[in-house]
């Protein structure tokens, strides 16, 4: 596309440089021509060609013709600037759709906090941090967080999660915090959350979950999701939210 542009705007250059300098010469060369023409044409006639009358009506003549062919050559330059004008833009919106296109934005999730809330009636309730980017090197726009903190044996596929968060947008490179709060303590969980290798091999303890989606939209109007999850986990390292390697949750698309 570029190539094609450049090769029209060379040809556009030549042919107005080749216009732009008749016209000049035109300018200088056509009313004299004209004058000795009447001059050449009066000595045939036996009319005095010097007399003022007749130089006046040769000059007149060659300034019409000249603003004639003027007036034409501004036009058809109005037109070639407009038609210009108006390839520059489409080029300019093509190259804004392929930009996007190729470059996406790209929200992942970065880090995960475990933290312990302050409710109503209890000052230990659990609770998750959640910090993502956007990795992308274009805006993210309308972003909707969904999720939730739930105690379960089985995660379900494809549920509508809670609207925790909404923003308008997260250009490329800014952080998107979002803070999800448990009804249970600590202490309910005491006894009942172990090792997630244990839970797994079990199947008897349910599970502490942070999962949830964060879809957006680029700037072509697509939409984009990822998907995460969380289980909550008590280890030699501590309490904290380990990733559940489950595919089905986590994902980006």
């Amino acid at each position: 596309m570029l190539t094609k542009f450049a090769v029209l705007w060379m040809v556009f250059a030549a042919v107005m440089g080749f216009a732009v300098g008749g016209v000049f010469v035109y300018a200088l060369l056509a009313p004299q021509a004209t004058i000795d023409q009447g001059c050449s044409e009066g000595e045939s006639t036996g009319s005095n060609c010097d007399s003022p009358e007749k130089r006046h009506e040769a000059a007149e003549a060659a300034i019409s013709y000249y603003t004639k062919w003027l007036m034409s050559f501004t036009g058809a330059m109005a037109v070639a600037t407009i038609i210009l004008g108006i390839a520059t833009i489409l080029l300019y919106l093509s190259s804004e759709k392929q930009f996007a296109a190729l470059n996406r934005p790209e929200i992942s999730v970065h880090a995960i906090e475990l933290k312990r809330a302050v409710g109503p009636t209890e000052p230990d309730l659990v609770s998750a941090s959640l910090l993502c980017f956007n990795k992308g090197r274009t805006v993210a726009k309308d972003i909707e967080v969904r999720g939730q903190l739930l105690l379960t044996n089985k995660l379900e596929i494809d549920v509508q999660r809670t609207l925790v968060k909404s923003i308008r947008s997260v250009e490329s490179g800014q952080k998107l915090r979002v803070e999800f709060k448990s009804e249970r303590t600590f202490r309910d969980l005491a006894g009942r959350v172990r090792l997630r290798r244990d839970v797994i091999a079990t199947g008897n303890l349910p599970s502490m979950y942070c999962v949830g989606t964060i879809s957006y939209f680029d700037s072509n109007g697509m939409r984009r999701e990822t998907g995460f999850c969380y289980i909550l986990t008590f280890d030699h390292i501590g309490e904290r939210w380990a990733k559940a390697e489950s595919p089905e949750h986590e994902y980006e698309y």
